[in-house]
């Protein structure tokens, strides 16, 4: 069904398009004109939310929300980039368009926080008692989008791939490699919160500075928001990074067994592939046993 589907840059800019501008531009005009609708069942007026994440971090310097919320929308452009080049070779159309959609959607509301300190919501859902704006409307779009995909997709993402077309060929070392440096990084940066955290507890308590729950609990949660996002960017890239390792010694492989099987055995590696060296090993390994096989007997 979408094997003439292809997500491409265009794709990736054509999402960031519809996601964003009309986002931003909704919120803006909705603002400016103080425009107002009141229906039986949808509101349409501008108003500003600062008690994003439970209250934490708001009433906090507008410098600190602008560098927090800048950091945050870096973490999240990455990790978008991230797991899209990750399934590149991959034909998942809808999961890749989800994706996007989902990222962009808490991108866009995370540039109202970093230029205004809040998020400006336009819309409210009278029988839900929900509150929202397009951003929120397009980030459930986006979680529909994945489920219709993985649905969708299912045989292309748990059938087996022989070809590399993934980036995750060998789950075992892959896996274990990356969940390692990932859990390496998430004590070395508790072990920097818990100390940052208490030292503030007692720096404020000493100084009479006010409560100091105030000043550390938002900065131990925004810090632990930035050390998950850094966790997740850290094991994809590791897993991108370990495919150049796995995929020669996938190669070297099946060029044993091409040879042990009588076949012209033939290493192909890729440009970029570390073990670079395993092919000038399967020439000379292929040329030391034609050299020193015997012919056949007349």
């Amino acid at each position: 069904m979408d094997e003439n589907k292809e997500f491409n840059l265009i794709t990736f800019l054509l999402l960031l398009i519809i996601v964003l501008i009309p986002d931003q531009i909704s919120k803006f005009f909705i603002s400016l004109s103080n425009f107002s609708l009141n229906t039986e069942y949808i509101s349409l007026f501008s108003w500003e939310d600062d008690s994003f994440f439970l209250n934490l971090i708001s009433g906090l310097p507008r410098i600190v929300t602008q560098v927090f919320s800048s950091i945050i929308i870096a973490y999240l452009s990455l990790l978008l980039l991230g797991v899209l080049y990750f399934f590149k070779n991959k034909n998942l159309f809808y999961i890749k368009c989800g994706v996007t959609i989902l990222f962009l959607s808490f991108i866009s509301n995370f540039i109202d926080m970093a230029y205004k300190s809040s998020i400006t919501l336009i819309i409210h859902f009278k029988p839900l008692a929900i509150s929202g704006n397009l951003a929120s409307l397009f980030k459930y779009f986006g979680v529909v989008l994945i489920i219709f995909g993985t649905i969708t997709h299912w045989r292309e993402l748990t059938g087996k791939d022989s070809r590399r077309k993934t980036f995750l060929i060998d789950n075992n070392y892959q896996l274990k490699t990356s969940l390692f440096f990932a859990i390496a990084l998430v004590i070395q940066g508790l072990t920097f919160t818990l100390f940052s955290y208490f030292y503030f507890n007692n720096f404020t308590f000493n100084f009479n500075l006010g409560n100091s729950d105030d000043i550390s609990l938002p900065y131990l949660f925004g810090i632990l928001v930035i050390l998950i996002l850094f966790t997740l960017v850290s094991f994809f890239a590791c897993i991108i990074y370990t495919q150049k390792t796995v995929g020669p010694l996938v190669a070297f492989e099946r060029f044993i067994d091409d040879l042990l099987a009588g076949k012209d055995a033939q290493m192909y590696m890729r440009d970029g592939d570390h073990l670079q060296d395993l092919k000038r090993l399967s020439i000379k390994l292929k040329k030391g046993i034609k050299e020193n096989t015997p012919p056949p007997l007349p």
